[in-house]
């Protein structure tokens, strides 16, 4: 029989990235900088404020995030921006139109 804890850490990772690094990664494919993805992500601010050291310095979020980037082309990241952007001025209460900028 396994433990909630045991099934919540196989949860966690995914392909040997936590829930966070996952997330981080999806936020930098999307547009944010480092610091905003890693905040997004829910990283304390001290990695926050050390992408470089504390998060991108491991290989397999490395390798993750160039094989998702390289699935990506241009016009999919840019539908994704758009959308969010029109998500954002919809929450804001503005009306946005991706077609006129």
């Amino acid at each position: 029989m396994r433990s909630d804890a045991a099934a919540a850490r196989r949860l966690n990772l995914l392909n040997g990235l936590t829930r966070e690094e996952r997330t981080f990664i999806l936020e930098k494919l999307v547009g944010l900088n480092d610091k905003d993805a890693a905040i997004a992500a829910g990283f304390t601010l001290s990695m926050a404020e050390n992408t470089k050291r504390k998060i991108w310095s491991r290989q397999a979020l490395r390798d993750e995030f160039e094989r998702l980037a390289s699935e990506l082309d241009m016009a999919t990241r840019q539908r994704v921006l758009i959308r969010l952007e029109a998500q954002a001025s919809y929450s804001a209460g503005t009306s946005y139109d991706p077609l006129r900028s």
